[in-house]
């Protein structure tokens, strides 16, 4: 059930990540490719452990990279992403794991779930 609308959108969303209240990430943008390159190789050589990326989103259109940090929340350094306001047409797009990226490694299994 969807607390706030009284509706059940389907019996398997109530295990899917976007359903139940808690942080996904949070997310935080870089100056270019060649910082969030350098952040990449930094984090790498610090030990910490990546989640996902390099990549570049679809929607949006940002590269990204995510990271657990130290507390066991998942980060995303992003950049180059897409600038929209309210003069920006809606648009619609596939949703699900393919729809996630262009390019880069594939998307974790539980990203998701």
């Amino acid at each position: 059930m969807i607390p706030d609308f009284g509706m059940t959108v389907a019996k398997r969303t109530e295990d899917e990540a976007w359903y139940r209240g808690h942080v996904h990430h949070c997310s935080f943008e870089v100056h270019d490719f060649d910082t969030q390159k350098l952040g990449h190789q930094w984090l790498t050589d610090k030990k910490y452990k990546s989640v996902w990326g390099v990549g570049r989103h679809i929607l949006g259109s940002q590269i990204f990279d995510y990271w657990w940090d130290t507390t066991g929340n998942m980060i995303e350094n992003y950049t180059d992403g897409d600038l929209v306001n309210n003069q920006t047409p809606i648009g619609y797009g596939p949703a699900g794991d393919e729809s996630l990226a262009v390019w880069g490694p594939e998307v974790p299994a539980w990203f998701l779930k």
